[in-house]
């Protein structure tokens, strides 16, 4: 959307809602966006978008997530870092993005586990 983000900014403000949840923000990449501030969580809690919803709304509008997705163990390369590209890929085999003013992840029918 034309704002410069970083996802370590995002990352910082959003763990203390949900601790114990690794989180990761990334950009999806968007036609309509450039990129897509996206949120995902390593076996977060089955309410957890609604205990991130309070901490969210106070953040900036641009630096807000737009998408969130779940994963059972977040991708990591040979030195134990997350695997952001292999996060990308992921994200892409298991939903399709709904290109909108308000973005949205709609899971594929593959029943892997993956949810928005």
């Amino acid at each position: 959307g034309g704002y410069k983000v970083s996802p370590d900014e995002v990352e910082r403000a959003i763990a203390p809602a949900l601790p114990g949840t690794e989180l990761v923000v990334l950009g999806f990449p968007s036609e309509y966006w450039g990129e897509i501030v996206t949120l995902v969580a390593q076996n977060p809690p089955a309410d957890w978008q609604q205990k991130l919803a309070p901490t969210i709304e106070q953040m900036t509008s641009y630096k807000r997530p737009r998408l969130f997705a779940a994963i059972a163990t977040l991708p990591r390369n040979a030195i134990g870092k997350i695997a952001r590209a292999q996060l990308r890929r992921w994200l892409a085999e298991e939903f399709d993005l709904v290109e909108r003013p308000r973005p949205a992840f709609i899971p594929k029918n593959r029943g892997t586990g993956g949810q928005s």
